[in-house]
């Protein structure tokens, strides 16, 4: 992806060509989901695109909501020519993007019981509307341990990872 995207093509573009790499130099009936973001620290401006990743979600801070980022389309290295699109939105100043693996959500507790999306975004918004100035590693840390608690000694059974990117105002 890195590589497909060094020339500043857009996500889903970047996206697309890696598709097409995978098909002509896979032979091993590989796939891959994938989530590609540029984001413009100056205006807050964030284009995306996403191959079947897991939806990251945004924290807004002047409203308190959750907004996911639901667009979305097929899994790289599954059909030879596929089409993505490019979105966009607005990180405002003190709004907060959360990108996770599945690995999060379906960490399983002693019942078989997920931690699931609703339990993430309930993490992030409690977190953050009890102190909007908590910073991207205090919330990490706190959506680490709530994971925790959750399975308790259940065994990790898939890969587990967390972004969480705060806008921040400048003065």
């Amino acid at each position: 992806i890195r590589n497909t995207a060094l020339d500043g093509k857009t996500p889903a573009r970047a996206l697309t060509l890696t598709n097409r790499y995978m098909q002509n130099d896979s032979r091993s009936n590989m796939f891959v989901t994938a989530f590609y973001g540029v984001l413009e620290v100056a205006n807050g401006r964030f284009g995306y695109a996403n191959a079947g990743h897991n939806p990251p979600f945004i924290w807004r801070a002047a409203t308190g909501e959750i907004e996911r980022l639901t667009k979305h389309g097929i899994v790289l290295g599954v059909l030879p020519v596929i089409r993505l699109e490019d979105t966009e939105t607005i990180l405002a100043p003190g709004d907060t993007l959360v990108l996770y693996t599945d690995g999060v959500t379906e960490a399983v507790n002693a019942e078989y019981e997920q931690f699931g999306e609703e339990r993430l975004e309930t993490a992030v918004a409690f977190t953050l509307d009890a102190d909007p100035h908590t910073t991207a590693d205090e919330l990490a840390a706190v959506i680490l341990q709530t994971v925790q608690t959750h399975v308790g000694a259940m065994p990790q059974f898939d890969d587990f990872t967390l972004v969480v990117v705060r806008r921040l105002a400048f003065p």
